[in-house]
């Protein structure tokens, strides 16, 4: 609102003492009345109408924002739903390809364990010939040992 719409539009002190000199003691409706006729001539409708239409305004861009929002949250929630499923497959193949070489493992162990107590001589022969190999061969002297 503008100063000069402002200051054309407020009742002299006069006026309003004399609103407020009419209402009654005990607060009745006749009260309320006389403050909103007040309140109404110092306003001026033009500028309410202004403000009723930038509000509409920001109303709908608000509800234009909070749909696209929305729309953003479900998509979202999509992707989240699809991640957490291939999440899941991912965490299952790798829980099978560790038992899988876990297994293997001990077969290669047991395998091992057989040559060495088969075959105790060619199993450390084999053994020292390749650096690689050369804790297995401490571990099966310390097993022959004990």
């Amino acid at each position: 609102m503008s100063k000069e719409a402002a200051s054309s539009t407020v009742l002299p002190p006069s006026s309003s003492q004399s609103i407020s000199m009419a209402s009654s003691a005990d607060g009745s409706p006749l009260r309320e009345e006389n403050f909103v006729h007040s309140l109404k001539s110092q306003v001026d409708g033009e500028n309410i109408e202004e403000i009723i239409q930038s509000q509409k305004k920001a109303l709908e861009r608000f509800e234009k924002t909070n749909e696209m929002l929305g729309t953003c949250s479900s998509l979202a929630e999509k992707r989240l739903d699809r991640a957490r499923k291939d999440f899941a497959i991912g965490k299952e193949k790798i829980c099978r390809a560790k038992s899988d070489l876990d297994s293997i493992f001990r077969r290669i162990a047991s395998f091992k364990q057989t040559l060495a107590n088969n075959y105790p001589a060619e199993f450390v022969a084999a053994q020292t010939d390749s650096p690689q190999n050369s804790d297995c061969v401490n571990e099966h002297k310390k097993q022959t040992d004990d």
